[in-house]
């Protein structure tokens, strides 16, 4: 049986080994057969943990949430200011809206005049206030910034701070932590990206040999293979070196495993960048 680059060899660090039959050789990656056959700069290499399209979905997400987070401690700025130093006024209700999704929320929106300049403020009301919130309606301003007022008296909508502090600090801790799980998958990929460059650009290819293999199922990824392999590097020195990479085959899942001694193709550029096929 063909054991590539074994450690056992009296060979000089620096010979070539031949290369086994290709039918031979495990591939993580079926496809590569047949363009290693054309060299290494067509291989597919491991895909990305969290794929840029993944990536990108979530970064909209977090864009969508961070409009929430806005509303949220726009709210809360504007109960705080008008409730610290908050100036009465009435105000002329011009719209009303009920808005159905997976809860029913009610808006009321309400104009007023301040040293012949007029506001419109819209603000989410409950039920009873929304009922009531028919033509005119009191209304609390800060008058440093007329926009920041909120429905008073007996229109004054009870769960505002509260709510605004839920809208503004639970969403603001979900955009934190996923923006940082974002930036960090983004600068694995890009260090993933240039790792597989160099591969194509200036790995060489050699061979070496399982050492133990094991599969498993992982639910909603589908059959994960491990393979612990073997091979001496083609630098002068020609250590021997073992390596264990991951990849989801499913295409493996009611085969059986390759056993130890299975020759597999590697690229080599130098000790940190490595890949098995």
């Amino acid at each position: 049986m063909f054991v590539p680059n074994a450690p056992t060899t009296t060979a000089s660090p620096t010979d070539s080994k031949p290369a086994p039959p290709m039918e031979n050789v495990f591939l993580f990656n079926r496809g590569n057969r047949r363009r290693l056959d054309r060299g290494t700069r067509g291989v597919r290499l491991s895909p990305a943990e969290t794929p840029i399209w993944v990536q990108a979905f979530m970064l909209l997400f977090v864009v969508f949430m961070l409009g929430v987070v806005y509303q949220g401690g726009f709210n809360l700025l504007r109960w705080l200011f008008t409730n610290i130093d908050g100036t009465p006024i009435r105000a002329s209700v011009i719209d009303r809206r009920v808005s159905h999704g997976k809860s029913t929320s009610y808006t009321v929106t309400y104009a007023f005049t301040v040293d012949d300049q007029r506001y419109v403020v819209s603000q989410l009301v409950d039920y009873d206030i929304y009922n009531k919130s028919n033509e005119l309606v009191d209304v609390m301003y800060w008058r440093p910034n007329p926009n920041f007022a909120r429905l008073s008296g007996e229109y004054e909508v009870g769960f505002m701070f509260f709510g605004s502090l839920f809208q503004f600090s639970c969403p603001g801790t979900f955009v934190i932590l996923i923006g940082a799980f974002v930036v960090a998958s983004f600068r694995d990929w890009r260090k993933l990206v240039a790792k597989q460059r160099r591969l194509r650009d200036e790995g060489r290819l050699i061979y070496g040999e399982v050492i133990t293999c094991r599969g498993y199922k992982k639910a909603k990824q589908g059959y994960k293979l491990t393979i612990r392999y073997g091979f001496r590097t083609p630098d002068p020195d020609g250590r021997w070196v073992n390596r264990e990479e991951s990849r989801v085959v499913n295409w493996m899942q009611r085969k059986p495993l390759p056993i130890k001694g299975t020759p597999v193709a590697v690229l080599y550029a130098d000790a940190q960048t490595v890949e098995m096929l």
